[in-house]
């Protein structure tokens, strides 16, 4: 068995597969906490739906578009 130097570490850490599998990880976790929602009236503020959200939890973001509404609870 040999011991891992700081310098190969960091260069497995820093690697592009590493960093790869890191980002489908992110965006997995993300999308368990992810609510999708439509039909709110136009002019439907961020705050107002946060709002409505955090009964079911922490919101840590809402990302409004014309199309859909993404609310991601902690």
């Amino acid at each position: 068995m040999f011991a891992l130097t700081d310098n190969i570490l960091e260069q497995h850490i820093n690697g592009c597969r590493h960093q790869f599998m890191l980002t489908q990880l992110r965006q997995r976790l993300r999308a368990r906490r992810s609510v999708f929602v439509r039909g709110f009236l136009f002019g439907t503020t961020a705050a107002e739906l946060s709002k409505l959200f955090r009964v079911f939890g922490s919101v840590s973001e809402v990302i409004l578009n014309q199309n859909k509404v993404n609310i991601v609870l902690h």
